[in-house]
């Protein structure tokens, strides 16, 4: 019980104090005894609110020494929109923290400042003051095009036949080369059959799939070309979905191959970028934490390999600003992400692709609303609500330093932004692959960007940044990219997630191979 107490040292003030009682019998005389704890909450009090403030300071002294000791704890680019500064401030307040008026004045200016609070604030000068000494021209332009809200005009597509002998230093790409059966009732139940008996040298790539690093290329050679049905129908059996839902396995892998052979044949954005996002995905969600900290039920489970799948179906193989440009139907109608969902969603509520025939309602729904919300992330680079800052991800409701046993309550949002940030990380996942898986991606990607850059040509439109074939592309810019995008995005989530540091240890050993590249080429 508490006590208001005179103070002995100073006389005139109060102390309160804190009895703790227990009865005992005294381990001497055998004697009936009270054990008594007296404690001077007032002092415990000051001695808190001391150490508080100590803590405060050692933190800001810490960040301050990490940015100075390394450049990417305080990018040269300020990102954060107005409204993630306003959050940032109100949430220091709600704990009881300072807020100088240096920090409140620097909120108002940028509020100000601001044509739209969801965006950064003077983006495009920013990227383009930086371009003449952290990155080239052509990577912040292209940054800008990434990051940016801005549109540019839209003008008529000219038809143009485009053939793969246009390719320029990716000119070999197996991965498009291997033939694959159309989707039949036979070749179903052949592939069913083959995950029933797999072969050596399937079972050898499969063996890895829970790895930090993944070859999606070898899958897609072991199996014939059908990496991502493969791959899908023996994550649904190892979870034990197929039998605990009652799915309806012909349904569902006819559907896996169908949205397979959606993936048009472009050299990144195909079946074998889909196969390796499941992957990376899966790694993340079973071994970088999210399972073991509530982030991720048996439905969320679903959602994630079912986002995977389908978040690139149909890509045109070019960028949303693209298909703006030329009025094409489908930016009209929806940026190609939606284009992913509705298309995708329309095959399954197909009585011919139902998979889940026997799933409730509320489950289906439940599905669909988390498959949406993570695919929100991807539409034109936005960011969730709370963005993806490291402190954001590290006030995460777990944590990972208490054990894996330290589950704490999640709510719907805070899920759905780790899932959204875990999509984007999966994304990207081949820049934690092998180096030689990751440039060969790599390799691949910028030819994809060339071809765009060659229909540009053709229909008379200014040729997008790093897409000219003529000029570097982006293989000569991923040292920036790693600054701006991909270390902070990974760097976030190994914060939230200590189980997913493998995955960032390997991405910062390629941007340790990019820098080394840019190093060689400057001797």
């Amino acid at each position: 019980f508490p006590q208001l107490r005179w103070s002995k040292r100073h006389p005139g003030k109060y102390r309160w104090v804190l009895y703790e009682m227990w009865p005992m019998t005294d381990p001497i005389t055998q004697q009936r005894a009270v054990l008594v704890c007296e404690q001077n909450i007032s002092q415990v009090k000051a001695l808190e609110e001391q150490f508080k403030r100590t803590n405060e300071r050692l933190e800001a002294q810490l960040e301050e020494a990490l940015a100075q000791r390394d450049p990417v704890h305080k990018p040269a680019i300020d990102i954060d929109t107005p409204a993630d500064k306003t959050l940032k401030l109100l949430d220091k307040i709600m704990r009881g923290q300072e807020v100088s008026a240096r920090a409140a004045m620097e909120l108002r200016d940028a509020i100000l400042q601001a044509g739209d609070l969801r965006q950064p604030v003077n983006f495009n000068e920013q990227m383009m003051k930086n371009s003449q000494t952290m990155l080239d021209s052509e990577v912040s332009q292209s940054l800008i095009q990434l990051l940016s809200s801005k549109r540019p005009t839209k003008v008529e597509e000219e038809p143009t036949t485009f053939t793969s002998s246009d390719s320029g230093a990716c000119e070999d790409m197996p991965h498009l080369r291997i033939k694959t059966q159309p989707v039949t009732q036979e070749s179903v139940r052949q592939l069913i059959a083959l995950s029933r008996n797999l072969p050596d040298e399937v079972l050898s790539v499969l063996a890895k799939v829970d790895d930090w690093q993944f070859d999606a290329f070898k899958l897609s050679e072991v199996s014939g070309g059908r990496p991502l049905s493969l791959l899908s129908f023996a994550l649904f059996k190892r979870c034990d979905i197929v039998t605990k839902w009652q799915l309806h396995e012909h349904k569902l892998v006819k559907f896996l191959m169908k949205i397979e052979d959606g993936y048009p044949k472009n050299p990144y954005h195909n079946r074998v970028h889909a196969a390796d996002v499941l992957q990376s995905l899966h790694v993340l969600v079973v071994r970088g934490g999210l399972i073991n900290f509530g982030y991720c039920d048996e439905v969320g489970l679903v959602s994630c390999y079912l986002s995977s799948i389908i978040h690139d179906y149909e890509h045109k193989g070019v960028n949303n600003d693209y298909l703006i440009r030329v009025s094409d139907s489908l930016a009209v109608l929806s940026p190609m992400e939606n284009h992913h969902l509705a298309a995708s969603f329309h095959l399954i509520n197909s009585d011919e692709y139902n998979w889940m025939p026997k799933v409730t309602h509320k489950v289906r729904e439940a599905i669909r609303k988390q498959v949406i919300d993570m695919a929100k992330m991807q539409l034109n680079g936005s960011r969730p609500s709370g963005g993806s800052d490291p402190k954001s991800m590290r006030n995460s409701p777990h944590n990972t330093s208490e054990g894996s046993g330290a589950h704490k309550i999640v709510d719907d949002d805070q899920r759905s932004l780790v899932l959204q940030v875990a999509l984007k990380c999966a994304d990207l996942g081949h820049l934690a692959s092998p180096r030689a898986v990751h440039k060969k991606w790599v390799c691949y990607l910028e030819e994809e960007f060339f071809r765009q850059g060659d229909r540009e040509k053709a229909n008379a439109l200014s040729v997008s940044p790093l897409m000219d074939r003529e000029k570097n592309g982006i293989t000569k810019s991923q040292v920036g990219f790693f600054d701006i995008v991909a270390l902070p995005l990974f760097q976030s989530f190994a914060q939230a997630f200590h189980d997913a540091t493998p995955m960032l240890d390997a991405v910062k050993d390629n941007y340790q191979m990019w820098r080394e590249e840019v190093g060689a080429g400057h001797r």
